[in-house]
């Protein structure tokens, strides 16, 4: 009896959290969260919200263990994954600053989310290295 309602338990979280993740709780417009992993040792990480409203969509990152007082930048890259994306080259969102940046985005919402597209993030320095990427896709 315990295990079956355990089960429908973490049966009922799995169904709803998908769900949670599908909206930003600051202002109710839908959007997507994912992730923000580290690249080339950075250790650095974070989140990217991409919300959907009625223009172009608007990218929220959050980035925890940036260097502070060295402004980062946020590039869309095409790529099908972080692995496959061009970290070189890519169009560029802007500054993040104190591990935040908003911005909106010069793809449509159904473009940037086709799987084709990552969010990378970039030191400022000579060597100019990738430190962050997150996929962007529809689940």
């Amino acid at each position: 009896m315990f295990s079956k309602t355990l089960f429908s338990a973490l049966l009922a979280i799995a169904l709803i959290a998908p769900a949670a993740a599908q909206t930003d709780p600051n202002n109710g417009v839908r959007g997507v969260q994912r992730g923000l992993t580290a690249m080339n040792s950075s250790a650095q990480v974070g989140t990217l919200d991409i919300l959907r409203g009625t223009g172009n969509p608007v990218i929220v990152l959050n980035v925890h263990g940036a260097p502070a007082g060295h402004p980062e930048t946020a590039t869309i890259s095409r790529g099908s994954d972080c692995r496959t994306a061009d970290h070189s080259t890519g169009t560029v969102l802007g500054q993040v600053v104190g591990g935040k940046l908003r911005a909106t985005s010069p793809l449509p919402f159904d473009r940037l989310m086709s799987g084709n597209y990552s969010v990378v993030v970039h030191n400022n320095t000579a060597t100019s290295r990738a430190v962050l990427c997150g996929h962007l896709y529809l689940s």
